[in-house]
């Protein structure tokens, strides 16, 4: 169960991460 809910912990955190970095994209250009 523990390492169920670290799947999506990491998946929610990479789904986040994208958009972090693709929004610092667009700052930056």
């Amino acid at each position: 169960m523990a390492n169920e809910g670290s799947t999506v912990a990491r998946k929610y955190f990479g789904q986040v991460l994208h958009i972090i970095i693709s929004w610092a994209n667009i700052k930056t250009n």
